[in-house]
């Protein structure tokens, strides 16, 4: 038996996203488990951490991989990231932990991301009846080694008011 070419893909994507997100958060305030098994979408689950304290994030990472430049939209200002499967939107439709679908360039070394529930190319009410989607990363969502962006937007999906809650939760 040989090792089909996709599964190297899908190894070497793995290895870049888990190398950045080791090296941006040295001091250890981020951890990234690997799903084992069917995964049926998450590949990774991200835990991230203020100085060495649990904070409660976390975030379920899918990661797609090529080994080609990643290239921009003629007309958009965004990259297209092809073959999400529809049981990876299903984790699109809760809306607690944010579900990052995570596009790797292994020749460039770099990714493009996106939070799946804020993504504007996918209908929300849709019942997914494809088998696979194409999704539509926004250009400003490139990663090369600075992760700031992409910890923001995950820490920024917890972010609600003491009064966003209060309202929503009273007895």
């Amino acid at each position: 038996m040989i090792r089909v070419e996709p599964h190297v893909i899908e190894t070497r994507s793995k290895d870049i996203v888990r190398g950045k997100i080791n090296s941006f958060y040295s001091n250890g305030d981020s951890l990234v488990r690997e799903i084992t098994g069917r995964d049926y979408g998450v590949d990774f689950i991200l835990e991230v951490f203020e100085k060495r304290i649990p904070t409660g994030k976390i975030a379920y990472l899918q990661i797609k991989g090529t080994e080609k430049e990643i290239k921009r939209l003629s007309r958009v200002e965004a990259v297209s990231c092809s073959g999400v499967s529809a049981s990876s939107l299903y984790y699109s439709k809760q809306d607690r932990v944010p579900f990052v679908l995570i596009y790797v360039s292994t020749k460039e070394k770099c990714f493009y991301f996106d939070i799946i529930q804020n993504n504007k190319s996918i209908n929300k009410k849709s019942s997914f009846l494809q088998k696979k989607y194409t999704i539509r990363i926004p250009l400003e969502n490139k990663v090369e080694n600075d992760l700031s962006l992409f910890f923001d937007k995950i820490n920024n999906f917890f972010v609600i008011s003491v009064g966003d809650w209060y309202d929503n939760n009273k007895m």
